[in-house]
């Protein structure tokens, strides 16, 4: 996400410092490396703000987003992107993994709203 003038400033007022110029925003309270901290706040927030789901799903798919969709029960191939199944225990294919995904997605539920973005962005841009 290419921060405009306007982010900024949002990003001022909110109480968030900017690092790298604009690929990085944390809210100053947060520890400048915790993305244990950053990713769940994004989630939450993103519920209610188109501003920080924008800042949420521009950032790369994270260890503690994969151990989310592990402990539910599937994973998220980036490099070659699919959804799959952790182990047949939790899905019977990759499918059902998906489509759980998917309806998980339809009920508003960021992580998986994420994991279908980045699905959709790589298979668009041909990964």
């Amino acid at each position: 996400m290419i921060f405009t003038e306007e982010d900024f400033q949002r990003a001022h007022r909110e109480g968030w410092y900017v690092k790298d110029g604009n690929a990085h925003v944390l809210p100053r309270q947060m520890s400048r490396q915790s993305i244990h901290e950053l990713i769940p706040f994004l989630m939450e927030k993103s519920k209610t703000s188109d501003w920080h789901r924008r800042i949420y799903l521009d950032l790369n798919w994270s260890r503690i987003e994969a151990a989310y969709a592990s402990s539910d029960g599937w994973v998220l191939f980036t490099a070659h992107p699919a959804i799959a199944p952790v182990t047949t225990y939790s899905f019977p294919s990759d499918q059902a993994a998906y489509n759980h995904v998917i309806q998980h997605a339809e009920n508003g539920s960021m992580l998986h709203i994420k994991a279908l973005h980045i699905l959709t962005k790589k298979r668009l841009i041909g990964y």
